[in-house]
């Protein structure tokens, strides 16, 4: 989960622009085809405090393959992947012709 306090840092808003554009669209994550969905919760208690996650839900021929009905089968619950903290999330997005900009961090950073 992505902790934002207030206006999100450059490289937080880059982050969330990616999830942003990855939401809802069509990828198969290791053999289970889905949609990735960003999700954002807004705490009224903790003063407007966001938390931001990237979550790959199985569609309905992902939860018919073998793997996600035996897995499945041992959780006792359907399941998703938690891809917020990913590695593979930069590689997902470019796979499915995502055209980065360039990285908040780098401009920072002189590169």
């Amino acid at each position: 989960m992505i902790t934002v306090d207030g206006a999100p840092t450059p490289a937080q808003a880059w982050l969330l622009d990616l999830f942003d554009w990855l939401d809802r669209r069509t990828y198969v994550l290791d053999g289970i085809s889905g949609t990735p969905c960003h999700r954002t919760l807004t705490s009224p208690w903790l003063h407007g405090r966001c938390f931001h996650s990237l979550y790959h839900e199985p569609d309905t021929a992902g939860r018919q393959t073998l793997f996600y009905r035996d897995l499945r089968a041992r959780l006792g619950d359907d399941w998703s992947s938690d891809l917020t903290h990913s590695e593979r999330v930069i590689g997902i997005a470019l796979e499915l012709g995502y055209e980065a900009p360039a990285h908040p961090l780098q401009e920072v950073a002189g590169g």
